[in-house]
């Protein structure tokens, strides 16, 4: 029997880091308020940990709750740099040095589709694109596979988890695009 309602655990779950980097920020603040040297520093420090764990605690906490509760078939699983997808029609290994382009699909309402029909999509060159259910089991984890790739734009998974299904067709959010190449410059030769 637990104490909190179920509601309220999933409240304080879902802004828990966001929550613990406060505490952390105000810990800080009490012990270097007025304090010197190594004390000064240790507080400082203890203060710049909370405010990265806030800020990325508030990153997860805006996006809604869709998905990684096991709804959907499959199993996700993330380990060093490589995603995998167990599922019983299949499944995928991604690893995730060879991703060109991550985007989340939203499909439109169809007899057979549940209500959140809410999929990432792992593009890789000369193979065919890897779908997971945002609601398979551990789902979650596939926002820590973000933090690998150098601009990826968590405001779009924020924005396609609070969209609504199209009636008809597919919603397409980019998520992450590997750059094109540059060409090389050509250097002037001497002679």
């Amino acid at each position: 029997m637990s104490l909190i309602r179920p509601e309220a655990q999933a409240v304080l779950t879902r802004w828990r880091d966001v929550i613990i980097g406060g505490a952390m920020m105000v810990c800080a603040l009490v012990w270097g308020f007025g304090a010197a040297g190594l004390v000064w520093l240790m507080a400082a420090l203890l203060f710049v940990l909370g405010a990265g764990l806030a800020i990325t605690g508030l990153q997860r906490a805006r996006i809604a709750a869709r998905g990684g509760d096991g709804h959907a078939p499959g199993l996700v699983e993330l380990d060093e740099r490589q995603l995998s997808y167990y599922a019983g029609e299949g499944g995928a290994i991604v690893i995730l040095a060879e991703v060109s382009r991550i985007e989340i699909e939203i499909s439109g309402a169809s007899e057979d589709a549940r209500v959140d029909d809410m999929r990432w999509v792992f593009h890789r060159a000369g193979q065919a694109p890897v779908r997971i259910p945002a609601d398979a089991l551990g789902a979650d984890r596939l926002i820590d596979a973000l933090a690998g790739f150098s601009g990826a734009s968590y405001e779009n998974v924020i924005r396609a988890s609070h969209s609504a299904a199209p009636a008809q067709g597919k919603a397409q959010f980019l998520v992450w695009q590997r750059p094109a190449p540059q060409a090389p410059k050509s250097r002037p030769t001497l002679h």
